[in-house]
């Protein structure tokens, strides 16, 4: 059987065209089934990498930002954000549903990871220790965690707040009680 090349090509129709077609197609690198397969793989691994970056980042984020008076603002709407996720769209997926570990598990299943627990913090939490922690007891430290860090904040951010009014209005009422 000869070569075909881009001018001598079978007429429209039948086997011998869709031959070419596909021997054609199969000698360009890109559009091979392994080199999409490999291409879907390192996008695959990139998006990995960046969601435990993003994911761990946000945790951290969640459990300190109050700690710090420039990202006391954001961190309140960032673990409020998340506790809202937790039990608002909990109530239809399930309590303490976070989109991100969503999509990061579906990530991790296209590149054949399987049997992956409810919990970002408990899956990470085995993988950094090499210990199997009790899903429960993660998921009860988790809500305690969040659950203060969000407090704090509230308290952090109110203490703010009034700190500012009270610059703002002159200094407390026992200071203007005692200057006059």
């Amino acid at each position: 059987m000869r070569e075909l090349s881009e001018g001598n090509e079978p007429k429209a129709g039948g086997i011998c065209a869709a031959r070419a077609r596909v021997r054609r197609t199969a000698r360009s690198p890109v559009d091979r089934p392994s080199s999409r397969n490999a291409e879907l793989n390192r996008m695959y691994l990139f998006l990995d990498y960046l969601f435990a970056v993003f994911h761990g980042g946000l945790v951290l984020f969640n459990l300190t930002g109050w700690v710090w008076a420039g990202t006391r603002r954001i961190h309140l709407a960032v673990i409020g954000l998340t506790l809202l996720s937790w039990f608002g769209l909990g109530l239809a997926y399930g309590w303490g549903y976070c989109p991100s570990t969503d999509w990061h598990w579906q990530v991790k299943g296209a590149l054949g990871e399987t049997d992956l627990p409810y919990s970002y913090v408990k899956y990470y939490a085995d993988r950094l220790t090499g210990h199997k922690w009790d899903a429960a007891f993660v998921d009860a430290a988790v809500l305690l965690l969040g659950l203060s860090a969000f407090g704090l904040s509230c308290w952090t951010n109110w203490r703010d707040w009034s700190a500012r009014r009270r610059a703002r209005c002159g200094g407390s009422s026992s200071s203007r009680a005692r200057a006059g």
